[in-house]
């Protein structure tokens, strides 16, 4: 039986350009981390907020230190192996148009795209699954 034994936090980050509309934010794991495109992501510290997370692993991994995090808009579960199962909880924080990342050790590009070019980046379903739910979000707003 599969054990669940953690929790994920997933942000996509997004600006809007006045002429493309909305941009995400994405990064690209160095090849012994996989070597995959995906939103941020990071694990949650025992006894840490989900939002405590999302505010540290923004820091580490871009340099953002970020105040207008959303709710948590969607959640998922998936294996990691074995049989354990991590939850992941995603968010969403909007950066400044001119915000310079400053990417961790865990990634060695980045890039700011559309939809569209997004969906064909990323690796994971769930992912795409958290975009596509933002973008509606966005749309709503």
């Amino acid at each position: 039986m599969p054990q669940k034994i953690g929790e994920q936090i997933e942000v996509i980050f997004y600006r809007k350009d006045p002429q493309k509309g909305f941009e995400f934010l994405l990064m690209k794991r160095v090849p012994e981390r996989g070597g995959f495109w995906q939103p941020m992501t990071g694990g949650r510290h025992l006894g840490e907020a989900r939002e405590e997370t999302a505010k540290r692993e923004a820091l580490e991994e871009i340099g953002a230190e970020i105040s207008n995090l959303s709710d948590c808009f969607y959640e998922f579960e998936f294996e990691v192996e074995n049989g354990i199962i991590l939850k992941e909880f995603v968010y969403a924080s909007e950066l400044d148009p001119d915000f310079e990342v400053k990417l961790s050790a865990e990634h060695d590009k980045y890039c700011w795209v559309g939809k569209e070019e997004a969906m064909k980046f990323l690796k994971y379903d769930t992912n795409k699954e958290s975009l596509e739910k933002l973008c509606k979000i966005l749309s709503n707003n």
